[in-house]
């Protein structure tokens, strides 16, 4: 399994933790905002975004600025927002 693989799954995991503690259920659609420098986040982004719609039952996934929580995956830094939708 490629590093970027590992890294999705590491950021299904994240967001869905993130739905749980915001008490959001299935029937809950999120948007996620995301930033990054790193060149492997992007790519991920890119390469899994349909799929992770899918998995952490979102309906936009999007790069943004702004006040974002700066999350910490496999060593790499993220920024993420997640929101009710």
């Amino acid at each position: 399994m490629c590093s970027s693989d590992l890294f999705y799954r590491e950021l299904v995991r994240t967001i869905n933790q993130k739905r749980k503690q915001m008490k959001l259920t299935i029937k809950d659609r999120i948007i996620v905002g995301w930033n990054s420098d790193e060149v492997m986040i992007k790519k991920v982004f890119d390469r899994f975004s349909e799929e992770l719609k899918k998995n952490v039952l979102a309906n936009e996934i999007k790069e943004e600025d702004g006040v974002l929580e700066k999350v910490k995956l496999n060593n790499i830094e993220l920024s993420l927002k997640i929101k009710k939708r």
